[in-house]
């Protein structure tokens, strides 16, 4: 299983280098092999990894948040171009 700490630790660097042009999955792999997290490290290679399921959720919140962010900073350019209707 996943420690709590290793968990915000792997959702930390994935946000901070989201937008970085640095390959996300590859640090996602890297990164407990450095820490010297053995136990992700080996469920790696397994075919029923909870490692893939939490990358996959890591991913997908990635994915929700710059989504959210984008979204957001559209409607706040629309709201300035276009003309107040009152």
């Amino acid at each position: 299983m996943i420690a709590h700490f290793q968990a915000i630790v792997m959702g930390l660097v994935q946000g901070v280098t989201e937008l970085f042009p640095i390959s996300s999955l590859a640090q996602a792999v890297i990164l407990p092999t450095i820490l010297g997290w053995d136990n992700l490290a080996r469920a790696q290679s397994q075919p029923e990894s909870f490692f893939l399921a939490f990358l996959v959720g890591l991913h997908v919140a990635t994915a929700h948040s710059a989504a959210h962010l984008l979204l957001e900073r559209l409607a706040r350019h629309h709201r300035r171009l276009l003309p107040d209707p009152r």
